[in-house]
């Protein structure tokens, strides 16, 4: 099995149908893109086996549509506020722009701001 060939053979078969598939759910071109691409990564980590090509293009579906429904869950669980929305609920500039900043670092960053305020 020559899983590089597999997976060119793959991405040229199949992008289009799980494009439809994901925009249809997410809704969103960056996280369409993003589902795709997660997609085909398990397709190499996984190395599956399959029977014919229906099978193929299933298991593909299957795991783009899981990995849609864990991106809206993600979102459900973890909204997020807008720097607009923020901006409009505090007083001081000085408050504003170290807000921006804090809203734009990475999540675990953000926790060790929170735990020593």
């Amino acid at each position: 099995m020559d899983s590089e060939k597999d997976i060119r053979e793959a991405v040229v078969k199949y992008s289009d149908t799980l494009y439809k598939v994901c925009i249809v759910i997410l809704c969103n071109e960056h996280d369409v893109q993003d589902a795709i691409q997660d997609t085909f990564c398990r397709y190499l980590e996984k190395k599956p086996e399959f029977c014919d090509e229906e099978h193929e293009k299933a298991w593909l579906i299957r795991v783009a549509t899981n990995i849609c429904r864990d991106m809206i869950r993600f979102r459900i669980r973890h909204p997020k506020v807008s720097i607009d929305e923020v901006e409009n609920t505090l007083v001081a500039p000085e408050e504003k722009e170290t807000l921006k900043e804090l809203l734009e670092l990475p999540v675990k960053q953000k926790q060790s701001f929170i735990c020593t305020m």
